[in-house]
């Protein structure tokens, strides 16, 4: 299946005058676990039930250990690692002597970084067929 990609056009933040381009990838819907389950289980001993199970304990147990203040890395797909940030109705902390500071109820786990290993993005370039869109 060919996978498609578009040129888009960058800010120019130099003001050099000349657009920047850079390819992106059209994306044609969205895998979900059900999806990835069967897809396991074809390719695979394992049943949809068994696999679809793994990886909803996958993500429980992801949570678990960024939770306790670890990033996590699996082999093959990736590191895993939480981001801070303040909580909506809070405001930065200040420097200076008299400044207000923020204590831990002002800052909650705003989101995952995910940085992805060199095997999956090989084994992800290896399934790409790409043609301009």
């Amino acid at each position: 299946m060919t996978t498609r990609y578009q040129m888009k056009e960058m800010p120019d933040l130099q003001g050099t005058g000349e657009p920047i381009t850079y390819p992106k990838m059209v994306m044609t819907g969205q895998t979900g676990t059900r999806e990835l389950a069967e897809y396991i289980a074809m390719t695979s001993g394992f049943s949809k039930g068994v696999t679809e199970g793994i990886i909803c304990e996958l993500g429980e147990a992801l949570a678990h250990e960024m939770g306790m203040g670890r990033s996590v890395k699996i082999e093959g797909l990736g590191v895993f690692t939480p981001a801070l940030s303040l909580r909506p109705d809070k405001e930065r902390e200040e420097t200076g002597k008299n400044a207000t500071k923020r204590n831990a109820q002002s800052i909650r786990v705003g989101g995952v970084n995910f940085r992805a290993d060199k095997d999956l993005i090989r084994e992800t370039n290896g399934w790409c067929d790409l043609k301009r869109a």
